[in-house]
């Protein structure tokens, strides 16, 4: 994979203020530190990378408010300190207009609730049926609410500096994701956020191991009972 020098007549934006994360399956890495970006892929450096060959969702944020998301794939990892390894990772397909323009993509405005001084909540759900709900059913009780219905737009969110949540609720079952894995990933990057698992399928070794983990702080079955939810979401 080529990288570029700053005065490479091809090169790419500058990388000394962006941030990647990686999506595979039902797990969630990073953050990373950026090294290295072109049209044919990215070096990142960060506390543990996917395996080799593993086919992955890249996430590239600039100054956490402009984000650039690509399928890919990581080629190489190495263990260069201790306790920090750098990798490889190359698009699926070549990013030539957006790399070589910096023509990365805007969040789009997050869906908020009623409007309302009272805190945010991030709803993570893959049904936006029932994100509109839980905004419908949340902004009665004074919250904000924005949601996602993928855990990378989640995540995306979560590191905006422009959006102060407060608490998260996340559905247990987000497609090919796995709910308590996105809570863990959350817990060890946002720890101060009050955060909830909720599904129609909830068991008990669910509500056990989420809480056991410390990932989820309460846990809310569907349909949900309104009074339920606003004390699980209380601090």
């Amino acid at each position: 994979m080529r990288t570029y020098a700053k005065d490479d007549k091809d090169a790419a934006c500058e990388t000394q203020s962006r941030t990647a994360y990686m999506f595979s399956s039902a797990q969630c890495f990073g953050p990373y530190e950026v090294q290295s970006l072109s049209a044919g892929g990215v070096v990142v450096i960060g506390r543990y990378l996917p395996e080799n060959g593993t086919r992955v969702d890249i996430l590239l944020l600039e100054s956490g408010k402009r984000q650039l998301r690509l399928p890919a794939q990581v080629i190489y990892t190495e263990q260069t300190e201790p306790k920090l390894c750098t990798g490889a990772v190359v698009f699926q397909k070549p990013a030539y207009d957006l790399i070589e323009k910096c023509d990365i993509e805007e969040m789009q405005p997050p869906i908020t609730g009623a409007e309302s001084c009272g805190p945010m909540v991030l709803v993570v759900d893959d049904c936006e049926e029932i994100c509109r709900a839980l905004k419908g059913e949340l902004a009665k009780l004074g919250r904000r609410v924005v949601y996602a219905l993928n855990p990378i737009d989640a995540i995306s969110m979560l590191i905006d500096p422009d959006l102060s949540i407060d608490s998260v609720v996340v559905d247990l079952f987000l497609g090919e994701y796995d709910g308590l894995d996105v809570l863990h990933f959350i817990s060890e990057k946002r720890p101060e956020l009050r955060r909830v698992l909720i599904s129609g399928r909830v068991r008990s070794q669910h509500l056990d191991l989420a809480q056991a983990s410390g990932s989820a702080h309460a846990v809310v079955p569907k349909p949900w009972d309104p009074d339920h939810l606003a004390r699980a979401l209380e601090l």
